[in-house]
């Protein structure tokens, strides 16, 4: 019976050593405001949106639309990413390979021009286009334009390829086959 007893103590313990520090962890985030709802993080490799900040854990939402429930401390002592800690603005890329031949002047402005037309964009901030890499078969050629959520992305994204396809091809720019 003693046995049992100092079992269940240790038991009891441990739970309540968690349940303490998510709690410690709670208080922590609600003063230090470093997660709050609307945020968009990155945890364990997997973008989620805050929506509710708890004392002992955080609600947040994924991309799938399914809802994780996240323990404080998991949040307070593991890196996180939070991609609208201080800035809402989030940098979106593609990258395009073009042919040795092409001329890399008319190229570039042809990518910017392409992320000028790209819906979602931030237009604060103009369309960076650069040279990145000479590789075996073409010129890699980067495009960044920014968005104001990062939540939305893969839209932005998914439209910032679709302009430079258009825009390349419109003015007879190839580009290169792996």
């Amino acid at each position: 019976l003693l046995a049992a007893g100092a079992v269940f103590a240790v038991g009891v313990g441990l739970a309540i050593q968690n349940l303490v520090r998510s709690f410690i962890s709670g208080l922590i985030l609600l003063a230090e405001r470093s997660v709050r709802p609307g945020d968009v993080l990155v945890v364990d490799g997997q973008l989620v949106k805050v929506v509710e900040t708890r004392i002992r854990s955080t609600i947040a939402r994924t991309l799938s639309d399914e809802e994780l429930i996240l323990p404080n401390d998991q949040l307070v002592e593991a890196s996180i990413v939070n991609h609208t800690l201080n800035d809402h603005l989030y940098r979106v890329g593609a990258t395009v390979g073009v042919h040795y031949d092409v001329d890399l002047d008319a190229a570039l402005a042809s990518l910017r021009r392409a992320g000028d037309a790209v819906e979602g964009r931030e237009r604060s901030h103009e369309p960076v286009a650069v040279v990145s890499e000479f590789s075996d078969s073409a010129i890699k050629l980067d495009l960044f334009v920014w968005t104001e959520d990062p939540w939305h992305m893969a839209g932005v994204r998914s439209a910032l390829l679709l302009s430079i396809w258009r825009t390349l091809k419109a003015d007879g720019i190839p580009m290169a086959y792996p």
